[in-house]
């Protein structure tokens, strides 16, 4: 590149596209990302360089680790950190105004996570926004897996931060309340380009097909059928074999798995030690994380991927058999 600058209309005209995509109203502007990570990072920051007169917030554990490197950020800053376990915020859903007025008085925001990074496993979060945007506190809630419909309304102190559709290659947007209005810092001058394809899609669930496949697998089974979850994954858990060498010999039966299809928690999948460590809770065991499998119900709605799946787990238990 001859002039090495980024012209930041580049990420205007992007967000502006992903908006009308989306079908977003004028008051709900859309702002684009490389990933999640960033977009959480971005807006958190964001609103503690607008109104650095408020110097606490609050953030949910035990459910990702989005937030996890913009923490220290915070801390080394001075604002008062409220860390609260997923499970514990669930609890004080049954008095929501008590426990918004419980917060310091200089809260600027409250960071939600919709879903779990791994298993999706829901929580719910909307009885707080109203309560909160009374207080006039930002509300961040993050999915790792969907955003709002456009016909939802969206609470002016509400930033929801999303995948844009549900590949590995996926944006992500922000969708903003009508009073969210901090400046950027460099999300605009990334490498966008104006003639981006904008590729927004719902993510798709199906209830029936997900309880259908795991009763299957029964006995392997993540979730009870009373747990809050999203249908867009089949997720078993074995103890008895590496997810890792599954989904490799599963890979020969069908073809090749790629990483939007069939996914584990298997530590040489991912060629790291730290990736699900410390964030988690409850803390799966090493046993948990080496056997956990996820399916798309895209894979998994295969005529042939129950058959090809008891197939490669009996193969494989039988190989590992001494004589």
């Amino acid at each position: 590149m001859l002039i090495p600058l980024q012209a930041s209309e580049n990420w205007d005209r992007l967000n502006e596209a992903y908006r009308l995509k989306a079908g977003y109203k004028v008051e709900n502007p859309v702002k684009c990302y490389q990933n999640l990570y960033l977009a959480v990072d971005e807006v958190t920051t964001q609103l503690a360089s607008f109104l650095s007169h408020k110097k606490a917030f609050t953030w949910m554990k035990g459910m990702s680790p989005l937030f996890d490197a913009s923490l220290p950020f915070f801390l080394r800053e001075g604002f008062q950190s409220q860390g609260v376990d997923w499970k514990v915020l669930e609890q004080m859903a049954s008095d929501v105004p008590a426990w918004v007025q419980a917060l310091p008085a200089n809260t600027l925001f409250v960071l939600f996570f919709e879903d779990h990074a791994v298993t999706a496993q829901k929580t719910n979060m909307t009885q707080f926004e109203n309560a909160l945007a009374e207080k006039k506190i930002y509300l961040i809630r993050v999915s790792h897996f969907s955003l709002p419909p456009s016909k939802d309304e969206i609470s002016p102190f509400t930033i929801w931060i999303g995948p844009a559709h549900s590949g590995s290659d996926a944006r992500a947007l922000a969708v903003c309340g009508a009073r969210f209005r901090a400046p950027e810092k460099v999300a605009p001058y990334g490498l966008w380009k104006s003639d981006e394809v904008i590729n927004f899609e719902v993510a798709q669930e199906n209830q029936i097909l997900v309880h259908k496949i795991e009763e299957e697998f029964k006995e392997f089974c993540w979730f009870s059928k009373a747990d809050s979850r999203r249908y867009d994954r089949v997720i078993l858990c074995l103890p008895d074999l590496a997810g890792d060498l599954v989904l490799n010999r599963l890979g020969m039966k069908i073809g090749k798995l790629t990483e939007d299809q069939a996914q584990t928690t298997h530590l040489c999948r991912w060629d790291s030690i730290k990736l699900f460590k410390n964030w988690w809770t409850p803390n799966p065991s090493p046993e948990q994380l080496r056997g956990l499998l996820v399916f798309s119900i895209h894979i998994a709605q295969r005529d042939d991927f129950v058959s090809k799946l008891k197939q490669t787990l009996s193969e494989l238990r039988a190989e590992s058999q001494w004589g």
